[in-house]
């Protein structure tokens, strides 16, 4: 038997200490922050203040409230390392209070989280469209549902108000906090009311399903794992048997093939643009500003994205963004409304494209992009593109984060006529990216181009902004569930269009210079969401709202037939929509 000398000792000295037990009435407060400085160091102020609302609060119910690692310049976890390093020093059974105002990068923390099931898990968010600690919360909520890891959850405007304290309440008599669900039903529970009106809907979405299966879909993922969003990453063997394949792709390939493009082909995306009457806030520093320079890069990386979706036969594309290619290049927002959209500047097979050399990549077509290469987003859009472009329907598609809402009384415009609303829940849906410009009203016309911000784009990059035009739409998410399988949801609604006062307040107090929808929700309460299991959600016009419910029933099917676990959110009655009030 080979023997090692001095076995004892040397495993003395490698073994690891046993954890104390947590003391009681201590909480330990976490904050995942972002990967960049400049984000953690600029959101620093606002999450110290939630810090001592939140201590405030504890500290009423006898508990301490502390952060169990040391404030250097800022006091959020800013990589994976730093966050294995934090929960070294938190003890066993403790509870972990992860507070959010800002976005975070749920990696950062959520292998120790996943990891340590004696810890319990409390998440808590502050409710404010200019400090989204919601959208951050809405993230590492979804990745400890993806992994199965229990957690409660709460958010709050300035946590004063009665619902806060009453979940908190019931978070240290029962451990959990419970939120009503009686607003989410499986599809196989509405069949039976829906399916009499809407039976050819099904037929259809089923049709599509068939053909998905028979002839499989191709997601391109420029690169995975984008933000710390590990909800929005779908391993193959979840796909393939749905008919569906990952085409992975590095963005240096994206990157390199830009450098294929002559500027005189950039420069003809944004001419094209220009004579569509879109518009660029133009200036010349190129650290500040917008600059014709960056609108050229932006150019050639939108020939560069088509170019790459035409070779690997990519049904839909995903650009991984911030983290991936800010050093790099230019911000892909305005590449990734234009490969979304319909009507886009064409682009036309180069030497690699032997097929295609010389012709018109796929003419009259989206390039459906999913944004941030999200996953779930990807999985919606093969869904969706096909069943709208069935119904004749524009199939251009946003995906949106689910920045920020409030309740608004005044009138307001639908698709059918004004209406005066009363406390009404309006959402801002606001992604800096993948926003066509046939989901605003006047299209190309009244969209316009704005610097991305040094902040978070080094290198610059224009915007494609514009306000959501009214109309009714369907609103979806694919996500994984506890139990691993595939799920969607999807719900209706529709998008309002509120007085100029009321949009620029809203812009303010998120980012003015990102595109903007008023998204109502039927049936849909504000704290409904945070049962909603992502950060994002995908967002599809419909011409009417009885096409708006075709089209749901139709994707619902497809999605079931394809092995999707399917769920109905709110309510779709036509009596209760936003086009039926702006004809009374």
């Amino acid at each position: 038997m080979a023997k090692i000398n001095n076995i004892d000792s040397i495993i003395e000295r490698v073994a690891v200490k046993e954890r104390e037990a947590a003391k009681d009435n201590v909480l330990y407060l976490v904050a995942s922050g972002d990967l960049r400085e400049s984000a953690n160091l600029s959101g620093w102020k606002e999450q110290l203040a939630m810090e001592e609302n939140l201590k405030a609060a504890f500290a009423k119910r006898g508990y301490e409230l502390v952060r169990p690692y040391e404030v250097v310049n800022h006091g959020f976890i800013n990589s994976q390392k730093m966050g294995n390093e934090v929960f070294q020093n938190i003890p066993e059974g403790a509870t972990v209070v992860i507070a959010e105002s800002v976005w975070q990068y749920s990696h950062h923390v959520l292998g120790p989280l996943v990891q340590r099931k004696d810890l319990k898990i409390l998440t808590v968010a502050n409710y404010d469209g200019t400090w989204p600690g919601l959208v951050g919360l809405s993230n590492l909520n979804a990745c400890l549902v993806k992994h199965n890891r229990p957690f409660a959850t709460v958010w709050s405007e300035d946590f004063t108000d009665d619902a806060f304290h009453a979940r908190l309440d019931e978070f240290f008599e029962k451990g959990t906090i419970t939120y009503a669900e009686d607003h989410i039903r499986a599809f196989g529970d509405v069949l039976g009311e829906a399916k009499a009106d809407y039976a050819d809907a099904i037929r259809l979405g089923e049709a599509q399903a068939d053909r998905v299966l028979r002839e499989r879909a191709i997601a391109g993922y420029l690169d995975e794992m984008c933000m710390g969003m590990e909800n929005a990453v779908f391993g193959n063997e979840k796909l393939y048997d749905k008919g569906i394949g990952k085409e992975n792709i590095s963005q240096s390939e994206l990157v390199a093939r830009m450098t294929t493009v002559s500027d005189e082909e950039g420069l003809a995306v944004i001419d094209w643009l220009r004579e569509k009457g879109m518009t660029f806030e133009v200036g010349k520093d190129e650290e500040s500003e917008l600059t014709e320079r960056q609108l050229i890069e932006q150019g050639k990386m939108y020939v560069a994205a088509v170019r790459i979706a035409n070779k690997y036969g990519c049904d839909v594309i995903g650009i991984q963004y911030q983290q991936g290619l800010k050093d790099c290049c230019p911000a892909s927002d305005l590449v990734e409304g234009l490969l979304n959209n319909v009507d886009r500047p064409p682009v036309k097979g180069d030497e690699e494209d032997k097929p295609y050399f010389g012709e018109v990549i796929r003419p009259g077509r989206a390039i459906p992009c999913f944004n941030e290469a999200d996953g779930g987003c990807a999985m919606d859009l093969i869904l969706s593109n096909p069943l709208w472009n069935a119904l004749d329907q524009d199939p251009a598609a946003n995906q949106e984060d689910i920045r920020w809402s409030r309740k608004y009384t005044g009138p307001a415009k639908t698709s059918t006529g004004k209406v005066q609303l009363e406390d009404e829940e309006i959402w801002v849906e606001l992604l800096s990216g993948s926003a066509p410009a046939s989901h605003f009203e006047g299209g190309y016309a009244n969209a316009k181009g704005f610097r991305q911000s040094a902040v978070y784009f080094p290198l610059g990059g224009s915007t494609l902004f514009g306000v959501g035009k009214e109309g009714e739409v369907v609103v979806s998410r694919v996500y994984i569930q506890r139990n691993g399988r595939l799920a969607i949801n999807i719900m209706r609604g529709a998008v309002v269009g509120l007085p100029e006062d009321e949009t620029q307040d809203r812009l303010d107090r998120t980012c003015p210079v990102w595109p903007i929808k008023h998204l109502v929700r039927y049936g849909v309460k504000r704290d409904d969401m945070l049962l909603h299991p992502s950060n994002h959600e995908t967002i599809l016009y419909a011409d009417d709202a009885e096409t708006a419910n075709n089209l749901m029933f139709a994707k619902a099917a497809m999605a079931q037939k394809m092995g999707f676990d399917v769920y109905i959110w709110g309510n779709y009655d036509l009596d209760c929509t936003m086009e039926k009030r702006g004809q009374n």
